[in-house]
């Protein structure tokens, strides 16, 4: 059995609502070791630790990954040279945004746009009676912008309904997919996607069970908490478009996901243009900056990929406190 060792962590949120810049976000990484003293590097986002869980046994196998690419001093950007992964721009707290106005929400997009951004993400549904109107006047700003509006399954089916009662056809056109707009229950959700592409994220927590694939046209994969392994088999064999995001995780497990995201690419081939969405990875942008982040985000609609072995990070991980974990 591998020697494993914890690092923990805390993310502290840059926002100017107070009820959000004084939440965090705690984790912690992992070291594992070799009968040579090799290590490897993963994130786990959860605290306090179980090993046991999903996360766990994730967070040990992409350590292994990491383990293996350092031993031969070998990059976990090789190979991927050609490949290139677009995010996101990624509006996190929308509902309080909305009390600047229409003005300032109008030269935010601006600017993203003059950066190369074309996808907004949009997180909504905690006052959808602002959202909507607002919304239905940004959406119209660029023809070339397509929207994805995540409500985390905050409404119910009737309050779906009445946000978008009364948006147009071409307003609707712009909107990529909703994403967990409610509860997943396949009925409603199969006739909403026929008006509105729907993206499934975690409004569905059993799993593949009760899932109908008609019912939705996207699957969210969050590399942090779903076994990729299984889940991208089964959305290949039901053709839905995937979109790989981060799980607003520490940045090594941020580029974890950000490696994923390559190869997946790089698998689907020429199918990747039809199956391969926009990523959901630049999230670093919303907590204090600190030298990890630093070698991996921008604010340009890429990532950057951290130099050394493995994932990278090399002095920044070596230079960490550990804990021995068993």
């Amino acid at each position: 059995m591998r020697a494993v060792a914890f690092s923990p962590y805390e993310m502290k949120f840059l926002a100017e609502e107070p009820s959000v810049r004084e939440q965090t976000r705690k984790g912690v990484l992992l070291r594992i070791k070799d009968e040579n003293g090799n290590s490897g590097y993963a994130g786990l986002h959860m605290w306090p630790i179980d090993m046991e869980s999903i996360q766990g046994r994730l967070a040990l196998r992409a350590a292994e990954q990491d383990l293996s690419l350092r031993r031969a001093g070998k990059s976990a950007w090789d190979g991927f040279e050609d490949i290139e992964i677009e995010n996101n721009y990624l509006f996190f707290n929308f509902s309080a945004a909305t009390g600047a106005g229409d003005e300032a929400m109008r030269k935010e997009i601006a600017e993203a746009l003059k950066k190369g951004f074309r996808t907004f993400k949009v997180k909504v549904g905690r006052n959808p009676g602002i959202e909507s109107p607002l919304l239905r006047s940004l959406v119209k700003i660029n023809s070339e912008a397509r929207w994805r509006l995540d409500f985390n399954s905050l409404l119910t089916p009737q309050l779906v309904d009445a946000f978008f009662f009364e948006w147009t056809e071409e307003e609707i056109s712009r909107i990529e997919y909703l994403e967990d707009p409610c509860v997943y229950e396949k009925n409603y959700w199969n006739e909403l996607n026929k008006k509105i592409p729907l993206a499934l994220d975690q409004a569905n927590p059993f799993g593949f069970e009760g899932l109908n694939p008609g019912s939705f046209q996207h699957l969210i994969l969050k590399p942090a908490i779903q076994d990729i392994d299984q889940w991208l088999p089964w959305a290949r064999t039901h053709n839905l478009k995937i979109t790989v995001t981060s799980f607003m995780d520490h940045p090594l497990g941020a580029a974890e996901a950000f490696r994923q995201a390559l190869e997946i690419k790089k698998s689907l081939g020429q199918d990747a243009s039809l199956y391969f969405n926009v990523s959901g990875l630049r999230t670093q942008f919303l907590f204090s900056s600190t030298e990890f982040s630093r070698q991996l985000e921008t604010s340009e609609p890429t990532l950057l990929r951290p130099k050394g072995t493995g994932l990278g990070f090399d002095s920044l991980l070596k230079g960490l406190t550990w804990f021995n974990l068993n």
